[in-house]
């Protein structure tokens, strides 16, 4: 399984400062070893001070140190990681603090022959913190020759370093180690946004290489409107012998990146696409963090899991199915907007489940309310203050309303998202329901039973009902409902009926029952199982709460069994309407002008129909006009509780966007007419809310504001035929 490949720098207490000519090369590169003996030991406190060997001198300015540290100095084998370019000699300074504040001067001794571009490359002991991995991360500065000896600068700490602690403290090492090494003939290649530091045999490769990087980065700069900006500075890149394909290093003023020489010698550049990906990833997600939640892995880990698995579709150049590990991690979502309740983090689980959720992240960037710039806004939530999981809910629900969990999971079970298919799910149902409809049965799924449990906060349960007789009362109806702790507040039913292998969508309730009729109709048509999703919305902040629920299946004649209400809403035509006054801003013809005029929104006579007391409809007149319109009664029907119309134009060949519409509550019926609701007269603006907005390629006109008057009103109106 593909896992991120992010590294956590661990502060250690040694800085390992290693000479290299590049003379030879090794595969698996070794970090110098902790058992050796100091060379030589210096104690330098805040005024100051030197230590120096043979082959090492380090000048510690006034100020630089805050309080007396004991600085040592140890040397060792070098391990490789430059090949040709780097000398055979490794040193090591341990005792620096995690904090300097000015730069240290370090001075070593070579005996190559120096040209213009030499470099002191300073390397870090970094932690994978989903394998748990070490490796060395280099970073390089600019070197001097002064009679045999190379002199460059060790620097201050950064303030806006992103990885400046590891976030699992196993204290494996101790904090503030350093690898440093003079590095001898590299060639500088800078592009727009990289500045790549390389030995001239692999100019060829390097000129794709920056193509690549350049790639990715428009990606996510430009598609995604995520800022890999960090102090104006380009991304520097080292290419270095390395297992990993990119090791990464976020703590100083310019992000850090090694690339392993042995995947740019062959070619391997989807695998650094992939890599290089994830780094970005784990860059933006650490730079919205606020402090307090950089350590808190289960809060948001798996939201970088899943963006990373869900861009892997934009890095490959072969066909693209899913995300690698999705099949076996699919059902996350049911499991919990984020995983459950985890006191001692498991990062496999919290990755798989990230995993699992990049099926939301491909919903949420393809949906036309939301689009590729939904994962930058959501990681503006995070910097905002909200953890992954609220930043994520407080969106969705903003752009796409109530039902935003509900949506996602139909179009995932009706695999409408990657390559996973209906039977999928079916497979997967958390209990079955074998019934026999010839006389009234009741059947009741609890979180009290340990087959059931509990739900997560925004997760889901798939039920299966097989009925295995056709033995049916014609008044038999089959009522599906969910009870929580507060009736079916934030509840909702996704329904299906299956006829053989084919599968018919009936309709999702949200906080009332589904009532199906005549039941032995639906039989007499060869749906003889059903499918229904029982959705749950409530969360706490944390959204780590758990909520249970009771699904309740009864069969039997309407009012009967266990009590419930036959379906007498038989219309399957609506049309809706709102009169008012708006206020508009348009540049359509030169500057901003205002104006306001008495507006009718007004629908076409949508065809649908009702589930349980909700109305669905949607007309399509195939030429960019679309409209969607929902309606749900209260019990007694002689209420519209809450009705949404959407109206949008799509005109791409004119570069013409508009999307106008209306959402009412409380809205009574006509005591003259009972397929009538409406509400007249100047309290009418105090039930509904209505927008307008209009974008073409040079002009727009949006409602600023609206009001009514005694020639306002908002209407419904249903009919049969």
């Amino acid at each position: 399984m593909k896992r991120l490949n992010i590294l956590n720098v661990v502060l250690l207490s040694s800085l390992f400062i290693l000479f290299a000519a590049f003379t030879s090369c090794s595969d698996d590169p070794v970090s110098p070893q902790e058992t050796d003996k100091a060379i030589t030991s210096e104690t330098i406190g805040a005024s100051g001070g030197k230590i120096e060997t043979e082959n090492l001198t380090i000048e510690v300015p006034a100020g630089a140190l805050e309080q007396s540290n004991t600085i040592s100095i140890y040397e060792y084998d070098d391990d490789d990681s430059f090949a040709e370019n780097g000398n055979p000699m490794v040193m090591e300074i341990r005792g620096l603090p995690e904090t300097i504040n000015l730069p240290l001067t370090i001075k070593m001794k070579t005996d190559a022959t120096l040209d213009e571009n030499c470099f002191l490359a300073f390397g870090r002991l970094s932690i994978n913190e989903s394998t748990l991995d070490s490796s060395l991360v280099y970073d390089i500065y600019p070197a001097r020759d002064s009679s045999g000896y190379l002199i460059g600068e060790l620097p201050a700490t950064s303030q806006n370093g992103l990885s400046k602690t590891n976030k699992i403290d196993f204290h494996i090492y101790d904090p503030a180690s350093w690898l440093v090494k003079t590095v001898l003939q590299a060639h500088i290649r800078t592009t727009e946004h990289f500045e790549i530091y390389y030995p001239i045999s692999l100019s060829d490769k390097v000129n794709v290489l920056e193509q690549e990087l350049e790639k990715v980065y428009d990606l996510f700069d430009e598609d995604l409107d995520l800022s890999l900006n960090h102090n104006n500075n380009r991304w520097r890149i080292w290419i270095k012998i390395q297992q990993s394909t990119i090791l990464s290093y976020f703590g100083n003023d310019v992000p850090l990146l090694n690339i392993s020489r042995e995947r740019l010698n062959a070619r391997d550049f989807e695998a650094i696409r992939e890599s290089l990906a994830d780094n970005f990833v784990h860059f933006c997600a650490r730079q919205s963090l606020p402090e307090a939640m950089k350590n808190d892995i289960a809060s948001h880990y798996w939201l970088e899991a899943a963006v990373s698995a869900w861009i892997q579709e934009f890095l490959t150049e072969n066909t693209f199915t899913q995300p690698e590990g999705l099949a076996e991690n699919a059902m996350a979502p049911f499991n919990g907007l984020r995983l459950g309740n985890v006191s001692q983090p498991d990062i496999n689980k919290i990755h798989n489940h990230g995993v699992g959720m990049s099926s939301f992240i491909k919903f949420l960037t393809e949906h036309e309310k939301t689009g590729k710039a939904s994962i930058s806004q959501i990681y503006k939530n995070i910097k905002e203050g909200f953890n992954a999981a609220g930043a994520v809910h407080y969106f969705a629900q903003e752009k796409l309303g109530e039902l935003w969990w509900a949506e996602y999971l139909q179009t995932l079970i009706e695999g409408e998202i990657y390559d996973l298919d209906f039977n999928y799910f079916l497979n997967h149902a958390h209990g079955t329901a074998n019934i026999n409809a010839s006389s009234p049965v009741t059947k009741t799924f609890s979180s009290t039973d340990a087959s059931v449990g509990s739900y997560p906060d925004i997760s889901a349960k798939m039920f299966k009902i097989n009925q295995s007789s056709g033995d049916i009362d014609p008044s038999y109806r089959m009522l599906l409902s969910a009870t929580g702790p507060t009736d079916n507040s934030h509840l909702a039913l996704i329904v299906y009926a299956l006829k053989g292998s084919n599968y018919e969508y009936l309709g999702t309730a949200y906080e009332q029952d589904v009532t199906i009729p005549d039941l032995k109709q639906y039989y007499d048509d060869g749906f003889t199982q059903y499918l229904v999703v029982v959705v749950n919305n409530n969360a706490l902040t944390s959204f780590l709460g758990e909520t249970n629920i009771d699904f309740t299946i009864d069969i039997g004649p309407a009012g009967g069994g266990g009590g419930g209400n036959g379906n007498d809403l038989t219309y399957n035509r609506c049309y809706v309407g709102a009169d008012f006054y708006g206020t508009y801003e348009s540049n359509r013809n030169g500057p901003v002008q205002t104006y306001t005029h008495f507006d009718q929104f007004g629908s076409v006579k949508i065809e649908g129909g009702f589930l349980g007391n909700t109305f669905s409809g949607i007309y399509d007149n195939g030429f960019g006009i679309t409209e969607t319109l929902t309606v749900t009664l209260n019990d007694e029907h002689n209420m519209v509780t809450s009705v949404s119309w959407v109206k949008e134009y799509k005109y791409d060949d004119m570069g013409l966007y508009e999307i106008l519409g209306f959402t009412g509550t409380n809205i009574p019926m006509n005591p003259d007419k009972e397929n009538r609701f409406e509400i007249t007269g100047s309290s009418t603006c105090d039930n509904f809310t209505v927008y307008d907005n209009m974008n073409s390629d040079d002009s727009y006109v949006k409602m600023t504001e609206y009001y009514c008057d005694e020639n306002s009103r908002i209407y419904i109106s249903f009919s049969e035929e």
